[in-house]
């Protein structure tokens, strides 16, 4: 499996060590961009808390994940839909109305599944 050129994959924790996000990492120095996977859009959302932290801030800690890794992750369903959590509703509505995303086609290759 190969993720677009330049991708890195994160599991992303809380202080707590409980597993907050899937990202998916582009770019470089300031340019990196951050993209949350959102599974109730089933894709990567850009995130700009999780940019200004993965750059600057460091309060959580980021799990390097190979392709496959972060596939598994997906497919295993560790990264919970918000619609599931009625105090993430506002989040979700924040999410589906982002345009900036990643689509996991374009990171994985098409047959990753």
């Amino acid at each position: 499996m190969t993720a677009a050129a330049g991708t890195r994959f994160y599991l992303v924790r809380d202080g707590d060590g409980r597993v907050c996000w899937l990202v998916a990492v582009t770019g470089e120095g300031w340019s990196q961009r951050a993209y949350g996977w959102v599974p109730d859009l089933d894709a990567f959302v850009a995130n700009d808390p999780l940019s200004v932290d993965i750059q600057i801030d460091r309060e959580l800690a980021y799990e390097p994940l190979s392709a496959q890794q972060a596939a598994d992750v997906i497919e295993a369903g560790l990264i919970g839909r918000l619609a599931d959590d009625h105090g993430m509703h506002d989040l979700l509505q924040v999410m589906r109305d982002e345009p900036r995303r990643l689509d996991r086609d374009v990171l994985f290759d098409p047959d990753w599944r």
